[in-house]
This record gives C-alpha cells, sequence and structure tokens, in this order.
C-alpha cells in the first residue's frame, strides 16, 4: 500500500475516508480503500469490517495489501474472542510483513501480539511485543509514542520508579501535534501511575481524557477498560454515584462489541461500588458472573481485579475463611505475573482477613509488610496502618514495637494514615479512620479531639451520595432481576418442549440398553487398551452423537489424568493432561467425586472445537478408579437419562476391558523385562570374555612390536662390519648358519632336547673344543646341531663370538615375529567370531542359520574359559541350513556352555558333537565333571520349546554329565 495505515484514525478522518469509498469508482482503488476503511472499523463496528473482509478475500490485493487483510482477520479474531485463532493470523500476518520489509506492518502485528499477551497475563511476552513495535514503528510518531507510553504503563505494576522515568523521557520528547491514538495512550499511563500512587484525584481526569480520546481514534476495547478505571477511581475518592454511572457505560461498549473480556471489568467495577455501598448480595452476584466470564485466562490481570474485588466482599461479609484463600490465590497469581500493585493488595487483604481470625501475628507481618513496602500506592498504605491500629485496638495485650501502651501505638498508627490521607488530591479521608481516631482520642481522656474527629466523621458520611447511589444500584438491581425473570421463563419453556421428548427418548434408550450385551462381548474381547479404546469409540459412536471421545487414564504416582485416547471430530487430539486437584476441570472433579457429572460450555482447548454439552463417568473396578472417560457434543442438551444411562454401561464395560488389558501388558512387559536382563547379564559375561580374550594378543603383540624393533637396530649395526670383516667362505658359512636358523621350527620336548644337546657336545668335543659343553647350549637352539662338519670353520673364526651373537640375535628376532602373527592371528578370529555374532543378534525373525557357524562363534568367544587345564574337543558335520532366531541359539549355547562349565576343574574334558538325527539336528555336549546335580535353567528350555524341539541332560558320577539338544527341521528348512 502506498500511503501507511493510521493505526487508529479520528472520527473526523473516519468520515473522510467513508466519503472517499462512497465516491471511488471500481478497479484496485476500491479494494485498498475498502481495507482502510475495514482497518478502522475494526473495533467500532466489527460487524461490518467482517463484511468488508468477506468481500476483500474473494479479490487478489498485492502483498502488503494481503498481509494487512490477514492481520485484519486477526484483529476480528480476538473481538470474538478467538485467541488462538487470533495468535495464528497474527503471526502469519507479521511473517509476511517481515518478508516484505514492511515496518509499519510489523509493528501493527506486534500490538496485536501486546494484546493477545495480555489477555493471556504474561507481562514480560507484552513488554517484548511493544519493544518490537516501538522499534518497527521507525519514524511513525503515532505507532512509536504509542508503543513507549503502552511499555511504561505495563512496567508500572512492577516497577514504579522506572515508569515514572520512562514517562518523564516520554513527556520530553513527545511532539505538541499527536494523534489521539497515541495521546490516549499517554494520558492513560499518567493515570495508572498516579493511581497506583494512591492519587485518585489526579488520576480520574487523566482516565476520563484518556477515554475522551479512545473514543474519538476507534479503541473501543481500551475505553472499556479506561471507563472501568475511571468507576474505580470515583470509588476510591468515595463519588459512588459517579462510579456506578462509568461501570454502567463500560458494559454498555462491552455488550454492543460482544467482549467477555470487558463484560467482566466492567462487573467488577459496579460490583466493587456496590461493596462499598453494602449492596453485599448484588455485589456478590455480579463478581461470581464477572468470575465466569473470564475463568478461561486464570492469569490475566482482570482475574486478579476479580480475585481482590471478591475477597474484600467477603470480607465486608464476615466471610474470613473465604476471603484469605482468595486472597492467598491473588497472592500467587501476582507474584507469577509480577505484579506489585495487586501483590500490595494481596497483603494488605491477607492481614485483615488473618486479624479477623485472630491470627495476630500473621496479619501483623503482612500489614507490616506494606508499610515498609518502598513505592507503595498510598490508600494502600493508610489501609495497612489501619490494620496495625485495629490489632493494637482490639488486642491491648499484644505486644507493641516501641514498648509503648497500645492505646499510644494504635493512635500514633491512625495519625500516620491520617496524615497521609489528607496529602492526597481530592480524597475524601475514609469514614472508618475519622471515627476510630475520635475513639482512640477519647479512650485516652483527649476529649476535644475525639469529638472534633467525631465531627469531621458526621460531616464525611453526610457528604457521600449514598442515597441516589443507592437508588442507581437499586435500579441496576431492577434491570438485572428483569433480565432473570426472562432467562428463567426462557429456560422453563425449553424444559417444558424437552420433557414432551422425554419418553419417545425413554424407549429409544431401553432399544439401545438391548445392545449393550453385545458390545460388552465385544469390548472384553480386545486385550490391548489401545484396540479397548477403538472399540468403545466406534459402537458410542453408534449409540449417540459424539463430537468428542476423550478417555483418560489414572497416573497414581503423578496425581493425573493423562489421556489414552482423544479423538475430536473423528481425529485423533494431542495428549491431554489433568492434574487431580485441578479446578475447574471436570474430569478431574468426576475422578475426585467418582460419580458421573455433566457439563456444557466445556473449556476450549487450544485447537480444539467448543463442545456445548458434556458428559464425565468414572472408569470403576470395585473401588478402583482407572479413569474418566468423557463423550462431548457441539450442540446443547445432547444427552439425557437414556445417554447417562447407556454411557454408564459402556464404562462399566470399558473399566474391565481395559484393567484385563493392562494385566495382560503388565505381563508382556515383565516377560519382555525378564529376557532384557538375562540378555544384559550375557553381555556382561560377554564383554568379560572379549576383554580376557583380546588382551593377552594384544599384550603380546605390544611387547613382541618392541622387542623386534630393538632386535633389527642391534642387527642393522653389528652385521655390516662383520661381514666386511669375513673371507667369502666364511660369509658363505654364515649365510648357511642363518639358513638353517630361519628354517628351524621344531619344538623338541625336555627329554629329547637333553639328549640332542648331549650328542651335540660330544661331536664338538671330538673337532677338538674344550668348550664343548657352552658351544652346545648356544648351537642348539640355532639349529645347528647336524651336520656339524660344515660349520666347524665357522667355530674356529677368530671372530666366532661376534657371529654366533648375532645368530642368536636373530633367532630371538624369527621367534619374536612368529609369537606376533600368532597372536595377531588369535585376535583376528575373535574379531571374526564378534562380528558374526553382532550381525546374527541383531537379525530379526526366523533366518536360514548355519549351525556350524552359530557353535563356533559362541566357542571363540569363550575360549578363554577352556584353558587351564581344561581340554575342549568339537565335532560339527555339516548340516543343512535351519530357520531359526539366531539370537535365541546364541543364547542357548551359551547358557549350555555355563551349564556344562559347572564343577569341571583341571585336568577336565568337554566334548561338543553336532550331527543329523533323521529330521532334527542333534547337539550332543559331555562334560567330564561328575556327581553335579544341577537342574536346566528354565531360559534353556524355553529357547529350544520355542523352536520346536527339547534338551535332556544324564548325570553319572563316573563319566559325568551329556546333554543333547535336538530341533526339529521344519518344511522350510527341509
Amino acid at each position: 500500500m502506498s500511503t501507511p495505515l493510521p493505526w487508529y484514525a479520528s472520527e473526523a478522518a473516519l468520515t473522510a475516508l467513508e466519503r472517499e469509498v462512497a465516491q471511488a469508482a471500481a478497479g484496485p482503488a476500491v479494494s485498498q480503500l475498502q481495507l482502510a476503511l475495514a482497518w478502522q472499523l475494526r473495533q467500532r463496528q466489527p460487524a461490518r469490517a467482517s463484511a468488508l473482509l468477506e468481500t476483500l478475500n474473494a479479490q487478489p490485493l498485492p502483498p502488503e495489501a494481503a498481509a494487512r487483510r490477514l492481520l485484519l482477520s486477526a484483529e476480528l479474531a480476538l473481538a470474538g474472542g478467538d485467541l488462538a485463532g487470533a495468535q495464528r493470523a497474527g503471526a502469519a500476518a507479521l511473517a509476511d510483513f517481515a518478508a516484505i520489509g514492511s515496518g509499519i506492518g510489523c509493528a501493527d502485528a506486534h500490538a496485536l501480539h501486546a494484546v493477545l499477551a495480555y489477555e493471556g497475563g504474561d507481562p514480560q511476552r507484552q513488554l517484548a511485543a511493544l519493544r518490537e513495535m516501538q522499534i518497527a514503528a521507525g519514524d511513525d510518531i503515532e505507532r512509536a509514542v504509542a508503543a513507549a507510553a503502552w511499555q511504561a504503563r505495563v512496567l508500572a505494576f512492577a516497577d514504579l520508579a522506572g515508569a515514572e522515568t520512562a514517562a518523564a523521557a516520554i513527556a520530553a520528547e513527545m511532539p505538541r501535534a499527536l494523534p489521539s491514538s497515541a495521546r490516549s495512550q499517554v494520558e492513560s499511563l499518567h493515570a495508572t501511575l498516579a493511581a497506583l500512587k494512591g492519587d485518585f484525584g489526579v488520576a480520574v481526569p487523566h482516565s476520563i481524557e484518556a477515554f475522551r480520546l479512545a473514543q474519538d481514534s476507534g479503541q473501543l476495547h481500551a475505553s472499556i477498560l479506561l471507563a472501568c478505571n475511571i468507576a474505580f477511581g470515583f470509588s476510591n475518592i468515595q463519588d459512588y454515584q459517579a462510579a456506578l454511572e462509568w461501570s454502567a457505560l463500560a458494559q454498555d461498549v462491552a455488550g454492543r462489541l460482544g467482549l467477555r473480556s470487558g463484560r467482566a471489568a466492567a462487573l467488577s467495577a459496579a460490583g466493587d461500588c456496590l461493596r462499598r455501598l453494602d449492596r453485599l448480595a448484588d455485589a456478590r452476584e455480579l463478581l461470581q458472573e464477572a468470575r465466569g466470564l473470564v475463568a478461561h485466562q486464570p492469569h490475566a490481570r482482570g482475574h486478579g481485579t476479580l480475585l481482590l474485588r471478591l475477597g474484600e466482599l467477603h470480607l465486608a461479609d464476615q466471610q474470613v475463611s473465604d476471603a484469605e484463600a482468595c486472597f492467598v490465590e491473588l497472592q500467587a497469581h501476582a507474584q507469577a505475573v509480577g505484579n506489585a500493585d495487586l501483590l500490595d493488595h494481596a497483603h494488605v487483604g491477607l492481614a485483615a482477613a488473618l486479624l479477623e481470625q485472630g491470627r495476630l501475628k500473621e496479619a501483623q507481618g503482612f500489614a507490616q509488610a506494606v508499610v515498609e513496602r518502598p513505592r507503595v500506592a498510598t490508600t494502600r498504605r493508610i489501609a495497612a496502618f489501619e490494620l496495625l491500629a485495629k490489632l493494637h485496638e482490639l488486642h491491648p495485650s499484644y505486644p507493641t514495637p516501641s514498648g509503648d501502651t497500645a492505646a499510644a501505638t494504635s493512635l500514633r498508627l491512625l495519625m500516620e494514615a491520617h496524615q497521609l490521607a489528607r496529602g492526597l488530591a481530592d480524597y475524601r479521608v475514609p469514614v472508618s479512620l475519622l471515627d476510630a481516631l475520635a475513639r482512640a482520642h477519647a479512650k485516652r481522656g483527649e476529649y476535644a479531639q475525639a469529638l472534633d474527629f467525631a465531627q469531621q466523621a458526621n460531616a464525611a458520611r453526610q457528604a457521600l451520595h449514598q442515597k441516589a447511589s443507592s437508588h442507581r444500584a437499586l435500579a441496576l438491581g431492577v434491570q438485572r432481576d428483569a433480565q432473570r425473570m426472562q432467562v428463567e421463563a426462557e429456560r422453563q419453556r425449553l424444559e417444558a418442549e424437552a420433557q414432551s421428548r422425554r419418553s419417545a427418548l425413554l424407549q429409544q434408550a431401553n432399544e439401545a440398553l438391548e445392545r449393550l450385551g453385545a458390545i460388552g462381548r465385544d469390548i472384553l474381547a480386545q486385550q490391548d487398551p489401545l484396540a479397548v479404546c477403538e472399540c468403545l469409540f466406534t459402537h458410542t459412536q453408534a449409540l449417540m452423537a459424539v463430537d468428542c471421545f476423550i478417555l483418560y487414564r489414572v497416573q497414581a504416582q503423578e496425581r493425573c489424568l493423562q489421556s489414552l485416547f482423544a479423538r475430536e471430530a473423528g481425529r485423533p487430539m494431542a495428549p491431554i493432561r489433568r492434574d487431580l486437584d485441578q479446578a475447574g476441570s471436570l474430569a478431574a472433579r468426576c475422578a475426585r467425586e467418582r460419580r458421573q457429572l455433566n457439563g456444557d460450555a466445556m473449556q476450549l482447548l487450544p485447537g480444539t472445537q467448543a463442545m456445548l454439552s458434556a458428559m464425565f463417568t468414572p472408569l470403576m473396578l470395585d473401588d478402583r478408579l482407572l479413569g474418566v472417560l468423557t463423550i462431548q457434543a457441539r450442540h446443547k442438551d445432547a444427552y439425557d437419562e437414556r445417554e447417562q444411562a447407556m454411557l454408564r454401561s459402556l464404562s462399566a464395560f470399558a473399566a474391565i476391558g481395559l484393567a484385563n488389558a493392562q494385566r495382560l501388558e503388565q505381563l508382556r512387559r515383565t516377560q519382555v523385562q525378564t529376557a532384557q536382563q538375562e540378555k544384559l547379564a550375557s553381555l556382561g559375561e560377554l564383554v568379560v570374555s572379549l576383554a580376557q580374550e583380546v588382551q593377552t594378543p594384544m599384550a603380546v603383540i605390544s611387547a613382541g612390536g618392541r622387542g623386534i624393533a630393538e632386535l633389527l637396530d642391534q642387527l642393522l649395526q653389528q652385521l655390516p662390519p662383520l661381514l666386511q670383516q669375513l673371507d667369502p667362505v666364511a660369509q658363505g658359512l654364515l649365510a648357511e648358519l642363518l639358513e638353517r636358523l630361519s628354517a628351524s621350527h621344531t619344538s623338541l620336548n625336555i627329554r629329547d632336547e637333553r639328549m640332542q644337546r648331549r650328542q651335540l657336545a660330544q661331536a664338538l668335543q671330538q673337532a677338538g673344543f674344550s668348550d664343548a659343553r657352552q658351544l652346545a647350549d648356544v648351537l642348539l637352539p640355532l639349529g645347528a646341531g647336524e651336520p656339524l662338519d660344515q660349520l666347524l670353520p665357522l667355530l674356529r673364526h677368530p671372530q666366532r663370538e661376534r657371529i654366533l651373537y648375532l645368530a642368536r640375535k636373530l633367532a630371538l628376532l624369527l621367534s619374536s615375529t612368529a609369537n606376533v602373527n600368532a597372536a595377531a592371528d588369535r585376535a583376528t578370529r575373535v574379531v571374526h567370531a564378534l562380528k558374526c555374532y553382532a550381525r546374527l543378534e541383531q537379525s530379526q525373525g526366523l533366518q536360514a542359520l548355519d549351525l556350524r557357524d552359530s557353535l563356533d562363534t559362541v566357542l571363540t568367544l569363550y575360549q578363554h574359559r577352556f584353558r587351564h587345564g581344561i581340554e575342549l574337543c568339537s565335532r560339527f558335520e555339516a548340516l543343512p541350513p535351519l530357520h531359526a532366531h539366531a539370537a535365541e541359539l546364541h543364547r542357548l549355547w551359551t547358557l549350555l556352555l555355563d551349564a556344562a562349565m559347572q564343577g569341571l576343574r583341571a585336568p577336565g574334558r568337554l566334548e561338543w558333537t553336532l550331527t543329523r538325527d533323521g529330521m532334527h539336528a542333534r547337539l550332543t555336549v559331555c562334560s567330564s565333571a561328575a556327581g553335579i546335580d544341577t537342574d536346566l535353567p528354565p531360559a534353556m528350555q524355553k529357547i529350544t520349546a520355542s523352536h520346536g524341539g527339547n534338551i535332556t541332560v544324564e548325570r553319572t558320577i563316573t563319566q559325568g554329565r551329556k546333554f543333547t539338544v535336538r530341533l526339529p527341521y521344519t518344511r522350510e528348512n527341509t
């Protein structure tokens, strides 16, 4: 759009825009003008704005205009109470404005998000949205100033000093010519600051000016709250006639716009005024109605204000326990949303309620906290002083802070309150304070002062326009009574029509109940909780109107209800949780009271449809609560006695079905857990086995590698110089010796080694060597025993010692290399076995399995168990593949190995034999451990049975034990 739209336009600008739309010709320009008009009518005339939006939805618009159209739909959704729809459309509009770089559009979208945050009771999110609005507004004075003033007003409830600083900065920079929408925000800021300080004589004029500007600029939602604030201000300066008039005006505006939150605020203001006029019954009715309007927004500021009004009403009606409960809830609300003003109200109310109950120390603590807290509204501090004075007046024996008498302390506190009250502009000193001062002076014998304050109290009473205000309150009461009579008449008419339909419906119920027997059998046949729910849902749809179906299951440990099965309009819903002590939840109440409940106008969950009829019934088995079932419909009066009786019967079947399904589910979990524990135990043993199997080869490789490196270094240093000193004949003899050394792999036992050493020593002695025995010890490990004649020249060579030294080193080198190779081969076999084991463990279902490979894998992984004098013998025939679960057979072989190794000591023997026995594969394991009488583990029997086989064990005292496993070949195996 070429020219940015004003945020809010004045009445004069709106009139000019209306004229321009009427005179415009057809074409794209008309669409732009219609969009501008609909934007300015969004709060003035939302129905007309919606009609214009429908027209615009059918027309193509430029990107910025299309984004504005989307934002307009969000504003209208907010006006209609659809907060979730407003949030979605507002977020989409913000994204579109950001994509095209429209700062003004982004600012307006952030303003919408600030309102949504206020409605949701989230001041931090509201402040964040307003900061973004101010940044996006840029040079747009209307939006920038409005955002700054709005921010300061929100901040004031948590940080009054910071808000005053921000207000001063705004006043210093604010231009003279400012649109009425922004001036309304600035006036509202000044009114809020004055009200929070208790200066209602200053706050009311600012609020009235802000209301006038808001009305002129089309900010009707804000004007409702401003009218309520004006009514509250007049009540605080004891002008109840004006307060009632302003609350009536707020109700009128909210009623025309259909704003629930606005009506609630107006009713709250009127209820507060009626309470002050001692019309407690009327006040209670108004406040309860207002609370019902905002029950869906527990964190909104309006909810906190209503708690304050209800608490004050309970105090006035001497219902101190109810008052205390309201103020405790208000304290929690104020702390949650960070509202210091409401927290002060809560503490004053708690002090009053506790004082009435005789809980003096607690009452004094809350009142003293308000007195000592910085930046507390003056009216709240006055009330706290009055409460402290009342405490010492009613309870003279209660200790005083300064050690004075109770009368002196009470008088001092009252005088401080009186001094504060006289310092407020246009504020009438409360009659209660003047009466208390008269009593306090009289108790001290100061009768002149007592008379003076008593006369002031009488004058204050006469100054109050109670008679006119009472007439106005009476008129409002009569009007409400007439409305109630109309509603009651309509209700009776509808009830009479419903009664005429009741007989026919009961007949239908009797026919439907005959179907319940078959339905019950169908439900009880299900073995899975979700299958039970699906079956119940299907049958319930056939019997009655079901737009929403939710079955909650009790979570006893978390003390909550968790949805097990939830459908709305036939589609699955997101998981729903309800705490058992959750206030306002019919599901939680049904669980607590364990009885069937009916409801209407259900609390709307985000993303769900509005339901106007509902039934809640507990799922009971004996005295045990299993859950809660709710059936809901979009239209009113969907369920009567017929549906209620049917639902009770269905819930009984559902409870039994769920209990049975839960038992089966628990049994399955137990079986899975047991199998998992056994598998983990087997895995732990396998890890230990692998550690032992891999550790030894790695140690050999590590040590051998270092030794080989050292020997090579020595050989490379000493061999070349030696070869240079030898003649060709000696070099040839040395080469022959080294060749014998590399070809010598024979390992001798001790007896043969002694014989060869003796023969070699004799031959060397005959050859004339005096050190024949020592020389034989050197030559024998080198494989140089036979034939000796060829080596005699080398042995007589002057470099004999160096030649034999190098030969010994080379022998060590070859031996180390052989050891490293053997260790590497051993580690390779273990790793290969582990890979086969892991691959088969991860496989799912039946597969063709080579039993030899499966057995070799397990025996290789547990090879360390066969050392220390235990001999393993295995003989496996080549058999056809067997269709089996590989992981289960691995576990069977491991368990079988454990059983066979029990009691087996060195020297011992273990024989594994795999053969074909007709249509079976037979594995026989013989252990030499004798006399051990152990039962087979159940897991072994279970695995073999699951494969259609069996396992047996034979025991003898002399021959040990013999295990036999027989596994059949199925048709697939064959």
